[in-house]
Protein backbone atom coordinates (compact mmCIF):
# COMPACT_ATOMS: atom_id res chain seq x y z
CA UNK A 1 0.00 0.00 0.00
CA UNK A 2 1.29 3.22 -0.69
CA UNK A 3 0.17 5.06 2.09
CA UNK A 4 -1.24 2.97 5.43
CA UNK A 5 2.46 2.83 6.48
CA UNK A 6 4.48 0.15 8.10
CA UNK A 7 2.31 -2.64 10.27
CA UNK A 8 2.44 -5.63 12.11
CA UNK A 9 -0.06 -8.61 11.01
CA UNK A 10 -2.01 -10.66 13.26
CA UNK A 11 -3.68 -13.54 11.33
CA UNK A 12 -6.87 -14.82 13.11
CA UNK A 13 -9.56 -17.11 13.05
CA UNK A 14 -13.25 -16.78 12.76
CA UNK A 15 -16.16 -19.17 12.39
CA UNK A 16 -14.63 -21.77 14.61
CA UNK A 17 -18.04 -24.02 15.69
CA UNK A 18 -18.66 -24.28 19.28
CA UNK A 19 -16.68 -20.96 19.76
CA UNK A 20 -17.80 -17.50 20.44
CA UNK A 21 -18.30 -15.95 17.20
CA UNK A 22 -15.42 -13.57 16.87
CA UNK A 23 -12.08 -13.44 15.79
CA UNK A 24 -9.57 -15.72 17.61
CA UNK A 25 -5.73 -15.52 17.14
CA UNK A 26 -3.77 -18.98 17.48
CA UNK A 27 -0.37 -19.45 17.44
CA UNK A 28 -0.21 -20.75 13.59
CA UNK A 29 3.86 -20.97 14.07
CA UNK A 30 2.59 -24.17 16.55
CA UNK A 31 5.64 -27.44 16.17
CA UNK A 32 4.02 -30.00 13.84
CA UNK A 33 1.42 -32.51 15.37
CA UNK A 34 0.33 -29.68 17.73
CA UNK A 35 -3.51 -28.31 17.66
CA UNK A 36 -4.10 -24.62 16.63
CA UNK A 37 -7.35 -24.93 18.60
CA UNK A 38 -5.62 -25.31 21.77
CA UNK A 39 -4.51 -22.03 23.29
CA UNK A 40 -6.63 -20.00 20.84
CA UNK A 41 -5.44 -16.75 21.39
CA UNK A 42 -1.71 -17.22 22.09
CA UNK A 43 -0.85 -15.92 19.00
CA UNK A 44 1.46 -12.51 18.51
CA UNK A 45 2.31 -9.97 16.59
CA UNK A 46 4.52 -10.08 13.47
CA UNK A 47 8.08 -7.64 13.56
CA UNK A 48 7.62 -4.26 11.57
CA UNK A 49 6.53 -5.19 7.88
CA UNK A 50 7.60 -1.73 5.72
CA UNK A 51 6.08 -0.33 2.94
CA UNK A 52 6.94 -2.77 -0.06
CA UNK A 53 8.47 -5.31 1.54
CA UNK A 54 7.57 -8.59 2.38
CA UNK A 55 7.94 -11.50 4.23
CA UNK A 56 7.37 -15.17 4.02
CA UNK A 57 5.62 -17.93 6.68
CA UNK A 58 5.16 -21.57 6.56
CA UNK A 59 1.75 -23.30 7.56
CA UNK A 60 1.65 -26.76 8.55
CA UNK A 61 0.21 -29.42 6.52
CA UNK A 62 -1.39 -30.79 9.84
CA UNK A 63 -3.19 -27.34 10.34
CA UNK A 64 -4.72 -27.42 7.23
CA UNK A 65 -6.60 -30.92 7.25
CA UNK A 66 -8.30 -29.91 10.70
CA UNK A 67 -11.82 -31.04 9.95
CA UNK A 68 -12.71 -28.38 12.91
CA UNK A 69 -11.73 -25.53 10.67
CA UNK A 70 -13.23 -26.49 7.23
CA UNK A 71 -15.65 -23.33 8.04
CA UNK A 72 -13.34 -21.15 9.34
CA UNK A 73 -11.82 -18.22 7.90
CA UNK A 74 -8.38 -16.80 8.07
CA UNK A 75 -8.49 -12.59 9.42
CA UNK A 76 -5.64 -11.03 8.45
CA UNK A 77 -4.83 -7.64 10.71
CA UNK A 78 -2.58 -4.70 10.41
CA UNK A 79 -1.16 -3.53 14.17
CA UNK A 80 -0.03 0.23 13.80
CA UNK A 81 2.99 0.50 16.46
CA UNK A 82 3.33 -2.78 18.34
CA UNK A 83 6.70 -4.43 19.66
CA UNK A 84 7.02 -8.24 17.68
CA UNK A 85 5.78 -10.82 19.96
CA UNK A 86 2.92 -8.76 21.93
CA UNK A 87 -0.31 -10.25 22.16
CA UNK A 88 -2.67 -9.95 18.81
CA UNK A 89 -5.35 -10.50 21.37
CA UNK A 90 -4.19 -7.38 23.81
CA UNK A 91 -3.81 -5.18 20.42
CA UNK A 92 -7.30 -5.88 18.57
CA UNK A 93 -8.97 -6.36 21.75
CA UNK A 94 -11.62 -7.75 23.46
CA UNK A 95 -14.09 -7.30 20.50
CA UNK A 96 -12.95 -7.74 16.83
CA UNK A 97 -16.43 -5.28 16.06
CA UNK A 98 -15.17 -2.41 17.66
CA UNK A 99 -11.10 -2.99 17.82
CA UNK A 100 -8.48 -0.52 19.07
CA UNK A 101 -7.55 2.53 17.47
CA UNK A 102 -4.26 0.75 16.34
CA UNK A 103 -5.65 -2.47 14.61
CA UNK A 104 -7.27 -2.68 11.45
CA UNK A 105 -8.99 -5.82 10.10
CA UNK A 106 -7.01 -6.01 6.54
CA UNK A 107 -9.56 -8.48 4.87
CA UNK A 108 -10.12 -12.31 5.19
CA UNK A 109 -10.41 -15.79 3.08
CA UNK A 110 -11.87 -19.04 3.72
CA UNK A 111 -9.62 -21.83 5.71
CA UNK A 112 -10.69 -24.29 2.85
CA UNK A 113 -9.48 -22.52 0.19
CA UNK A 114 -5.78 -22.84 1.06
CA UNK A 115 -4.32 -26.29 -0.70
CA UNK A 116 -1.48 -28.53 1.16
CA UNK A 117 1.77 -28.05 -0.68
CA UNK A 118 0.05 -24.53 -2.28
CA UNK A 119 1.40 -20.96 -2.37
CA UNK A 120 0.01 -17.97 -2.27
CA UNK A 121 0.78 -14.16 -2.24
CA UNK A 122 -1.18 -12.11 0.47
CA UNK A 123 -0.59 -8.50 -1.32
CA UNK A 124 -1.97 -5.12 0.59
CA UNK A 125 -2.53 -2.33 -1.91
CA UNK A 126 -4.78 0.86 -1.75
CA UNK A 127 -4.86 3.46 0.53
CA UNK A 128 -6.68 4.75 3.77
CA UNK A 129 -8.30 8.02 3.73
CA UNK A 130 -6.76 8.98 7.49
CA UNK A 131 -3.60 7.86 9.01
CA UNK A 132 -1.70 7.11 6.20
CA UNK A 133 1.94 8.48 5.51
CA UNK A 134 0.59 10.18 2.59
CA UNK A 135 -2.48 11.78 1.20
CA UNK A 136 -4.83 9.89 -0.76
CA UNK A 137 -5.47 10.22 -4.22
CA UNK A 138 -6.42 8.17 -7.43
CA UNK A 139 -2.72 8.75 -8.71
CA UNK A 140 -1.55 7.08 -5.89
CA UNK A 141 -3.52 4.77 -4.75
CA UNK A 142 -5.85 3.50 -7.88
CA UNK A 143 -8.58 4.18 -9.59
CA UNK A 144 -10.70 2.60 -7.17
CA UNK A 145 -9.79 5.62 -4.16
CA UNK A 146 -11.91 8.61 -3.17
CA UNK A 147 -10.91 11.09 -0.26
CA UNK A 148 -14.53 9.38 1.74
CA UNK A 149 -13.77 6.00 0.43
CA UNK A 150 -11.12 4.01 1.37
CA UNK A 151 -9.68 1.19 -1.10
CA UNK A 152 -7.09 -0.71 1.17
CA UNK A 153 -7.12 -4.66 0.02
CA UNK A 154 -6.01 -7.68 0.48
CA UNK A 155 -5.62 -9.46 -2.97
CA UNK A 156 -4.56 -13.38 -2.28
CA UNK A 157 -3.47 -15.09 -5.07
CA UNK A 158 -2.45 -18.50 -5.15
CA UNK A 159 1.04 -19.23 -7.23
CA UNK A 160 2.04 -22.08 -9.41
CA UNK A 161 3.88 -24.94 -6.94
CA UNK A 162 4.64 -27.65 -9.49
CA UNK A 163 8.12 -28.69 -9.58
CA UNK A 164 10.15 -27.46 -12.79
CA UNK A 165 13.97 -28.99 -14.38
CA UNK A 166 16.10 -29.57 -11.83
CA UNK A 167 18.38 -26.73 -13.16
CA UNK A 168 16.01 -23.82 -13.92
CA UNK A 169 13.79 -21.58 -11.87
CA UNK A 170 9.97 -21.46 -12.57
CA UNK A 171 8.60 -17.51 -12.80
CA UNK A 172 5.44 -16.27 -12.53
CA UNK A 173 4.63 -11.97 -12.16
CA UNK A 174 2.00 -10.52 -10.69
CA UNK A 175 1.24 -6.80 -10.93
CA UNK A 176 0.10 -5.19 -7.43
CA UNK A 177 1.74 -1.75 -7.89
CA UNK A 178 -1.80 0.66 -7.14
CA UNK A 179 0.15 4.20 -7.96
CA UNK A 180 1.96 2.49 -11.20
CA UNK A 181 -1.23 1.46 -12.50
CA UNK A 182 -1.98 3.76 -15.58
CA UNK A 183 1.59 5.52 -15.31
CA UNK A 184 4.52 4.88 -16.93
CA UNK A 185 2.37 2.40 -19.52
CA UNK A 186 1.87 0.00 -16.31
CA UNK A 187 -1.71 -0.89 -16.34
CA UNK A 188 0.38 -4.01 -17.57
CA UNK A 189 3.63 -5.00 -17.94
CA UNK A 190 6.41 -7.27 -18.45
CA UNK A 191 9.08 -8.55 -16.08
CA UNK A 192 12.23 -9.48 -17.04
CA UNK A 193 15.26 -11.15 -15.43
CA UNK A 194 18.74 -9.97 -17.16
CA UNK A 195 21.16 -12.48 -16.70
CA UNK A 196 24.58 -10.68 -17.07
CA UNK A 197 26.36 -13.49 -19.33
CA UNK A 198 25.58 -14.48 -23.25
CA UNK A 199 24.54 -10.78 -24.21
CA UNK A 200 25.78 -8.59 -27.26
CA UNK A 201 28.80 -5.76 -27.30
CA UNK A 202 25.88 -3.19 -27.04
CA UNK A 203 24.14 -4.87 -23.90
CA UNK A 204 26.27 -7.30 -21.98
CA UNK A 205 23.01 -8.84 -20.25
CA UNK A 206 20.74 -11.72 -21.79
CA UNK A 207 17.15 -10.79 -21.18
CA UNK A 208 14.27 -13.80 -20.68
CA UNK A 209 10.63 -11.95 -20.06
CA UNK A 210 9.48 -13.94 -17.42
CA UNK A 211 5.40 -12.57 -18.07
CA UNK A 212 3.22 -9.71 -18.45
CA UNK A 213 0.85 -9.31 -15.89
CA UNK A 214 -1.93 -6.10 -15.49
CA UNK A 215 -2.95 -4.55 -12.03
CA UNK A 216 -4.04 -6.81 -9.23
CA UNK A 217 -4.08 -9.90 -11.71
CA UNK A 218 -5.38 -12.50 -9.27
CA UNK A 219 -6.80 -15.25 -11.45
CA UNK A 220 -4.31 -18.20 -11.10
CA UNK A 221 -3.19 -20.12 -13.69
CA UNK A 222 -1.97 -23.30 -12.81
CA UNK A 223 1.95 -24.50 -13.27
CA UNK A 224 2.16 -21.34 -15.51
CA UNK A 225 2.69 -17.30 -15.41
CA UNK A 226 -0.04 -14.93 -14.54
CA UNK A 227 -0.10 -13.90 -17.92
CA UNK A 228 2.58 -15.58 -19.41
CA UNK A 229 5.88 -16.93 -18.43
CA UNK A 230 8.99 -19.05 -18.84
CA UNK A 231 11.80 -21.17 -16.84
CA UNK A 232 15.26 -18.76 -16.11
CA UNK A 233 18.40 -21.44 -15.44
CA UNK A 234 19.62 -21.39 -11.84
CA UNK A 235 23.19 -20.22 -13.01
CA UNK A 236 22.02 -16.86 -14.63
CA UNK A 237 21.41 -15.56 -11.04
CA UNK A 238 24.60 -13.98 -9.59
CA UNK A 239 25.40 -10.11 -7.83
CA UNK A 240 25.19 -8.93 -10.98
CA UNK A 241 21.65 -10.38 -12.33
CA UNK A 242 18.96 -7.67 -13.02
CA UNK A 243 15.80 -8.53 -12.70
CA UNK A 244 13.11 -5.37 -13.86
CA UNK A 245 10.09 -4.14 -15.33
CA UNK A 246 9.95 -2.50 -18.79
CA UNK A 247 9.01 1.54 -18.47
CA UNK A 248 8.95 4.34 -21.15
CA UNK A 249 10.75 7.46 -19.34
CA UNK A 250 14.52 6.24 -19.38
CA UNK A 251 15.62 6.35 -15.75
CA UNK A 252 17.97 4.24 -14.57
CA UNK A 253 17.24 1.91 -17.68
CA UNK A 254 19.31 -0.91 -18.35
CA UNK A 255 19.12 -2.57 -21.87
CA UNK A 256 16.24 -2.40 -23.86
CA UNK A 257 14.19 0.24 -21.75
CA UNK A 258 14.39 -2.64 -18.66
CA UNK A 259 14.35 -0.26 -15.15
CA UNK A 260 16.28 -2.94 -13.05
CA UNK A 261 17.63 -3.50 -9.36
CA UNK A 262 20.19 -6.11 -9.28
CA UNK A 263 18.81 -9.52 -7.84
CA UNK A 264 20.73 -9.92 -4.68
CA UNK A 265 18.60 -6.38 -3.44
CA UNK A 266 15.77 -8.29 -4.64
CA UNK A 267 16.62 -10.91 -2.44
CA UNK A 268 17.08 -8.97 0.83
CA UNK A 269 14.23 -6.59 0.24
CA UNK A 270 12.31 -9.99 0.06
CA UNK A 271 13.87 -12.06 3.06
CA UNK A 272 15.58 -9.55 5.16
CA UNK A 273 19.35 -8.01 4.77
CA UNK A 274 22.15 -10.24 4.69
CA UNK A 275 20.57 -12.18 2.28
CA UNK A 276 22.76 -13.26 -1.28
CA UNK A 277 21.76 -14.89 -4.59
CA UNK A 278 22.24 -18.35 -2.50
CA UNK A 279 18.07 -17.57 -2.75
CA UNK A 280 17.50 -18.40 -5.60
CA UNK A 281 19.15 -21.01 -6.75
CA UNK A 282 18.40 -22.94 -3.29
CA UNK A 283 14.58 -22.98 -5.38
CA UNK A 284 16.25 -25.28 -8.20
CA UNK A 285 13.68 -26.93 -9.72
CA UNK A 286 10.72 -25.13 -7.50
CA UNK A 287 8.73 -21.86 -8.90
CA UNK A 288 9.68 -18.86 -7.67
CA UNK A 289 6.85 -15.48 -7.87
CA UNK A 290 7.81 -11.98 -8.57
CA UNK A 291 5.45 -9.42 -7.67
CA UNK A 292 5.42 -5.27 -8.73
CA UNK A 293 5.06 -3.19 -5.56
CA UNK A 294 6.15 0.40 -4.59
CA UNK A 295 4.88 4.21 -5.61
CA UNK A 296 6.02 5.52 -8.71
CA UNK A 297 6.01 8.91 -6.98
CA UNK A 298 9.36 7.71 -4.88
CA UNK A 299 12.85 7.79 -6.47
CA UNK A 300 14.50 4.44 -6.19
CA UNK A 301 18.29 5.12 -4.25
CA UNK A 302 19.60 4.87 -7.52
CA UNK A 303 18.06 7.82 -8.56
CA UNK A 304 19.05 9.94 -5.10
CA UNK A 305 16.05 8.26 -3.19
CA UNK A 306 15.92 6.59 0.56
CA UNK A 307 15.96 2.93 1.38
CA UNK A 308 12.99 3.78 3.50
CA UNK A 309 10.67 4.17 0.57
CA UNK A 310 8.07 2.80 -0.85
CA UNK A 311 9.51 3.44 -4.04
CA UNK A 312 8.34 0.98 -7.15
CA UNK A 313 10.44 -2.57 -6.39
CA UNK A 314 10.35 -6.23 -7.21
CA UNK A 315 10.27 -8.75 -4.48
CA UNK A 316 10.48 -12.45 -5.18
CA UNK A 317 9.01 -15.27 -3.02
CA UNK A 318 9.40 -18.68 -3.00
CA UNK A 319 5.98 -20.41 -4.55
CA UNK A 320 7.17 -23.96 -4.35
CA UNK A 321 7.27 -26.36 -0.79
Amino acid sequence: SPNYGSFGLCIGLSGIPFIADTVKFPNLQAAAGSSILLNLDNGTVSGAIAQATGFSSVIGYDQLTNTSLQNAKIEYWGIKNANAGTSCRTLVGANAANPNSGARKLGEIAYASLKSGGGYVAGLTGCVTSGGTKSGNTNLCGSGYASNSPNLLLSLIQTPSAPVAANSIGGSFVHLSSSAAGQWGLVSTTLKVLAYTGGGSSCPYRVTSVGSASYRTVAPIANAAFGGGTLVASSDYSPQTQIGIEVGNGNGNICNSVAGTTATIVAQLSAGSGTDTTYYTNQAGKNLVFVLVGDTSFSSPAQGGNWSDPWVRVLAFPASP
